[in-house]
């Protein structure tokens, strides 16, 4: 982003825009879901609203690596389906590659162990979390809250050695 050439003032402004809302740390975090079933993305997104969270829901994975750039959450949740089984790594690497993303902490859910274990072993841990489906809507919040908490303080911890190095 340093490196970007400025066409114009007005680009220079949406893009410092874009910045400053992937910077901001609110009390009520964006969370993006992901996930094929209907029914289940609605759950996901009934409890975490419940609590406040701000939600961006999206049925499958096609192109939504450039949307959840653009949303720039404080948390990613995506499914990773026994049928589409690279998708959610080939995902979650593209977001890597996103500066901005790099530290989001993404939780991959599934209703297949192995596939968990799988996906985990070939993406060498990146801040990533599981959750095993089903789930009691209790236990999927708590996991939430968790993940968040430990980005956070992560992120004030990041914070701290950077400004005790000045």
């Amino acid at each position: 982003m340093l490196n970007t050439i400025y066409q114009s003032d007005q680009q220079r402004t949406v893009l410092e825009q874009q910045k400053s809302r992937c910077d901001r740390r609110t009390k009520h975090p964006v969370v993006v879901i992901v996930e094929h079933d209907p029914a289940v993305l609605e759950l996901m997104k009934e409890v975490l609203q419940a609590e406040g969270y701000t939600i961006h829901g999206f049925i499958d994975h096609y192109g939504q690596a450039a949307v959840i750039q653009q949303i720039c959450p404080d948390l990613v949740i995506l499914e990773a389906h026994p049928r589409f089984t690279n998708t959610p790594v080939a995902m979650i690497r593209q977001l890597r590659g996103n500066e901005r993303l790099r530290a989001t902490p993404i939780i991959i859910d599934s209703t297949d162990r192995r596939l968990l274990e799988s996906v985990m072993m070939s993406l060498d841990n990146q801040r990533c979390y599981t959750f095993e489906k089903p789930f009691d809507s209790d236990c999927f919040l708590q996991c939430v809250q968790s993940v968040i908490g430990i980005a956070r303080k992560d992120s004030r911890a990041n914070a701290s050695v950077y400004k005790g190095q000045e």
